[in-house]
């Protein structure tokens, strides 16, 4: 935030490979895509990071003069999905990760200057994990950015600049794992044999789960008063009517960008019947299912609502139903009436 305060310090552990499940998810220190230079990396985030002169730019540009150059964009785009594959995340254009990082010689007193795009939006500083993933990589021989780094003594805070100001990151990392982390991964779960405590499925899910759930979609109450459910909801609460099929209606938040942010279901009594949450990516959608199956709690694919694909349902452990799909359809606004029985 800009301005100055008083520093707030966080501590964190564990963060390497936290969603591409190694700190260095291509096996490389460097890798080349589309002719460009980048070192692909994920310490809490994952983060491609590139040298601002390689893209035609000084990195000392004002946000809005990045962002509103096309050409750059289109660069931006083209490096992180290639890059998204190569580190196991599948297909990421229409996802927020991983974030794109222009790095360049200091000059304002810190160790490396930055610019950020998020996805393609650039930042007006730098997230937290995100400097702590730049400054991961930065201590890397080989890595982009480590030659145009003003590296502190080993021990010290490294300060990262970007648009607003400075970010400072201190590091005890040493020589970083290259490749997965799967067997860390494996360690970590309690075998299913285990004498203490209560007993799990061993999962083998390809990735670690992170960033694979994108939001909390839409939940569908049961309601045997559907008409006075229906007025509330619209005339209490402001949501807009947008389709109905068979006993349900659809209704949708005014900031909701998906078909649907709440289904309501005549029934003969009410409750919960089901939450949906949506994934990050198609490959996302697969892993999850696979998961899922692997624990036990699979349910089985369906077609989904008016404005989804296909969704898989499936229970918690508390027996809570809930489905999850990747496929959406965004921004439409049929209106139509319920068919009120």
């Amino acid at each position: 935030m800009p301005g100055t305060a008083a520093a707030i310090v966080l501590d964190f552990a564990g963060t390497e490979g936290s969603a591409c499940g190694a700190l260095l998810p291509t096996g490389r220190v460097r890798d080349v895509i589309d002719g460009v230079e980048v070192t692909c990396v994920d310490n809490g985030m994952p983060v491609v990071v590139v040298r601002a002169s390689d893209l035609g730019v000084t990195g000392d540009e004002d946000p809005a003069d990045l962002g509103a150059d096309d050409r750059l964009r289109d660069r931006i785009q083209s490096l992180r999905r290639h890059a998204g594959r190569l580190m196991g995340l599948g297909d990421v254009g229409n996802t927020s990760v991983p974030k794109t990082t222009l790095v360049a010689a200091p000059r304002a007193g810190g160790a490396i200057a930055t610019r950020t795009f998020i996805p393609l939006r650039v930042h007006d500083s730098i997230g937290v994990l995100g400097a702590v993933t730049v400054a991961t990589a930065l201590l890397m021989d080989g890595a982009v950015g480590h030659d145009l780094a003003e590296l502190p003594a080993p021990g010290a805070p490294m300060s990262i600049e970007h648009p607003t100001g400075r970010l400072t990151s201190w590091s005890s990392s040493t020589t970083p794992p290259i490749g997965p982390r799967s067997a860390g991964r494996a360690s970590s779960a309690r075998p299913a044999s285990s004498s203490t405590g209560p007993s799990f499925p061993a999962l083998e899910a390809p990735m670690a789960p992170m960033h694979e759930i994108a939001h909390m979609a839409h939940v569908e109450l049961l309601t045997p008063e559907p008409e006075r459910s229906l007025w509330f909801f619209t005339e209490v609460m402001g949501l807009t009517e947008n389709g109905s099929e068979g006993e349900s209606v659809y209704l949708r938040a005014w900031d909701d960008y998906e078909h649907h942010t709440l289904k309501l279901t005549a029934h003969t009594t009410s409750g919960v019947r089901r939450t949906g949450l949506r994934a990050s990516s198609r490959e996302a959608l697969d892993r999850r299912v696979k998961a899922i199956k692997q624990a036990g709690y699979g349910i089985g694919w369906r077609d989904g609502d008016p404005g989804l694909g296909p969704t898989y349902v499936f229970r918690d452990p508390d027996g809570h139903e809930l489905e999850i799909y990747w496929e959406s359809e965004w921004g439409t606004r049929r209106l139509r009436s319920w068919r009120r029985r």
